[in-house]
């Protein structure tokens, strides 16, 4: 699946990661380096392995519209994806809009992806594309307080890709996070224990 995040942040740090483990102690390290870092754990299982493009890969990163140079690093149980925004964002001090696109993989069996909000971020906005996949029906809940109105948008049947967004105008305070939960073509209605296979940090 194909993940889209825009948001408008005061940066803290020059540098941003994106980091991807199948060893627990390796993710629960990384995990500390809030904001700078995101993280997610993968679950060792056949055919997917945390260290392969194909399981998690940084497509874009922009600074105000500028695409930014993407690094990669490869380990045994993992990779890292590094983007240096620059030693002047963080010294003048002033909100950009920053915008990422990714793809993952996560068991749709697992009926739920949660996206976790890491540090205070406006205008925040998630796009995920489905289009791919046997997934019958897709809902999006979002654990956010806001004083203007959440929006959720979902492309027509119509349309040649399905995609849902969800835009939450102005401030969004850490803790806070965005949820889609799904049910696969040929499931009874209703989900059962939903289990969390990917999680971004």
């Amino acid at each position: 699946m194909t993940v889209r995040w825009e948001y408008t942040v005061t940066p803290a740090s020059p540098v941003r990661r994106f980091a991807c483990a199948s060893d627990r102690d390796e993710f629960y390290d990384m995990i500390t380096d809030v904001p700078a870092t995101s993280a997610w754990y993968m679950t060792p299982r056949p055919g997917v392995h945390a260290n392969d493009r194909a399981a998690f890969e940084l497509l874009q990163f922009t600074v105000d519209g500028q695409e930014q140079k993407i690094r990669r690093s490869e380990r045994k149980t993992g990779q890292t994806y590094t983007v240096n925004l620059g030693a002047d964002v963080v010294r003048d001090g002033k909100p950009v809009r920053i915008g990422h696109t990714y793809q993952t993989v996560t068991a749709q069996a697992g009926h739920r992806l949660h996206f976790a909000i890491a540090q205070p971020t406006k205008d925040l906005s998630v796009t995920l594309d489905y289009s791919d996949t046997n997934i019958a029906d897709l809902s999006v809940n979002g654990l956010i307080q806001s004083a203007d109105k959440v929006r959720v948008m979902t492309l027509p049947e119509a349309a040649n890709a399905r995609t849902t967004t969800i835009e939450v105008p102005g401030w969004v305070l850490p803790q806070a996070g965005v949820t889609f939960v799904w049910t696969l073509t040929g499931e009874e209605a209703g989900l059962r224990d939903p289990e969390v296979l990917a999680s971004a940090v």
